[in-house]
């Protein structure tokens, strides 16, 4: 059985049932309730996308920023947007170019304490994401969703915290080429399963610092710089 698929109706049952929720809502905070949070991050990571029978591969960058506000006791949401620019390598119609574009996402988080030390915590999501350019005269676009999933076991350490888990994916597609007659291909994820790891460092006061890998259906990094208020 998928990651995706054990870590879907995990967190169902934990938005169910808030006693079995964490008392934390946001990352480095306590008790507070009303606890907001804003960061600035930069992502890169490749994947691969299964097109018109073959296996492409393709390399996404993302410079974004997110709001995350508490929206019950024990549970928190994020608004993610920000810039992306998406390479595909020696591909047939746009070579070695990028598209530029833009992307919007959501995501929901909770978290179970284990003990002062060790916790659990899950979340869901789901990213809208499109690209273009002209490249050779030809207009591209590429646009495709991302449903997402995680499930993770935590170590808190007074000025710091490690994560280690596992996510899950599900991508669904289109790249057009404008040419005569336009061509479109759909595109889904062709590894949809994969491992996470990383490191919280609170800087003192609000900020808070991170730096998460991740491979399987993803194989990148993303660092980002945040502040819990």
């Amino acid at each position: 059985m998928s990651p995706a698929r054990i870590a879907l109706p995990l967190l169902a049952a934990c938005l169910a049932s808030p006693t079995a929720l964490a008392s934390d809502v946001r990352i480095g905070v306590g008790m507070d309730p009303t606890v907001s949070s804003f960061s600035l991050y930069y992502e890169r990571y490749h994947t691969d996308f299964a097109m018109a029978g073959t296996s492409v591969e393709t390399r996404i960058e993302r410079l974004g920023i997110s709001f995350g506000q508490a929206l019950a006791r024990y549970l928190s949401g994020d608004l993610d947007l920000g810039y992306l620019a998406t390479f595909q390598d020696d591909h047939p119609v746009i070579g070695d170019n990028k598209l530029y574009g833009a992307y919007i996402g959501v995501n929901l988080q909770t978290r179970y304490p284990l003990t002062e030390v060790v916790g659990l915590g899950g979340s869901l999501g789901y990213t809208y994401n499109r690209a273009d350019d002209t490249v050779n005269d030809v207009e591209t676009e590429i646009s495709w969703g991302e449903a997402r999933a995680r499930a993770w076991t935590e170590f808190r350490m007074p000025s710091a915290r490690l994560r280690v888990g596992l996510q899950g994916q599900s991508v669904d597609g289109d790249m057009t080429w404008d040419t005569t007659p336009t061509q479109t291909f759909s595109f889904d994820g062709k590894t949809n399963t994969g491992a996470f790891a990383g490191i919280d460092l609170y800087t003192g006061g609000i900020g808070r610092i991170s730096l998460y890998g991740q491979t399987g259906d993803r194989d990148g990094f993303t660092l980002s710089f945040a502040a819990d208020y």
